[in-house]
């Protein structure tokens, strides 16, 4: 899989259809509540908010991030999608519609993996020389 492109790869898994829908919703609501992405994106994440064009565009969030996971042979990570205190922000500002705390996790440390093995392959055929193999991370 060394020199896919990631993008590319992504959409013909996941279908550009699926993405195009998303991003015109995204784009229409944009317009039609004369907000930009951070006012939308805070509506997403106010778990008070319940218009259903946010509603909508939550839903989609969730169907691309299980299509994501599947496009990685990743079906049997439960995103379990929700309102979270996210440790990694402000508190007072740290509530999000996302993943769980032990999906993010998962995923993260199967990324890494992923990470390394394609970076073994470029090891492999000569495109880094001399390198040290690092160790992936684990949940505190």
């Amino acid at each position: 899989m060394v020199g896919v492109d990631r993008a590319d790869y992504l959409q013909r898994m996941l279908g550009r259809d699926c993405i195009a829908k998303a991003l015109t919703w995204r784009g229409e609501i944009v317009r039609t509540k004369s907000l930009g992405l951070t006012g939308i994106y805070n509506l997403v994440h106010d778990n008070l908010c319940r218009d259903p064009e946010i509603i909508e565009l939550r839903s989609m969030r969730k169907r691309l991030d299980t299509a994501v996971c599947h496009a990685h042979g990743w079906s049997d990570i439960d995103l379990e999608h929700d309102f979270y205190e996210v440790s990694y922000l402000p508190k007072g500002d740290c509530l999000r519609y996302t993943i769980s705390e032990s999906a993010r996790w998962e995923v993260l440390r199967r990324l890494a993996n992923l990470n390394h093995e394609r970076h073994q392959e470029e090891v492999d055929q000569g495109l880094h020389g001399d390198v040290a193999t690092k160790k992936v991370p684990t949940q505190p």
